[in-house]
């Protein structure tokens, strides 16, 4: 079976079968069945809202994971920061560093 069709236009779309045509394909409509007789359930109302904002919740986490982050320049001992101060050394050493 062959279906043939204008990718740009999918209104036509033909059917082969065997390399001979066999007519138009037809669409499906697919929707919810509804009984006609069938009666809307009486109590069924939205829920409430909360009041909860979650997305300023997750927020709020995410900026203090964030806030939490390691300063790598903050983890040098203070004995290393001031031998490399007497020497002169440690400006010019962390200012080459930095990225």
């Amino acid at each position: 079976m062959e279906l043939i069709f204008d990718p740009f236009d999918m209104t036509d779309i033909e059917v082969r079968f065997q390399g001979r045509p066999m007519g138009n394909a037809v669409p499906q409509r697919i929707g919810r069945h509804v009984h006609p007789h069938a009666r809307e359930e009486p109590g069924l109302q939205p829920p409430k809202p909360s009041g909860i904002d979650y997305l300023h919740l997750v927020e709020q986490r995410c900026r203090a994971e964030l806030a939490k982050r390691i300063d790598y320049r903050d983890l040098s001992s203070g004995e290393d920061a001031e031998h490399d101060s007497e020497n002169g050394e440690g400006e010019a050493e962390l200012s080459s560093q930095r990225f």
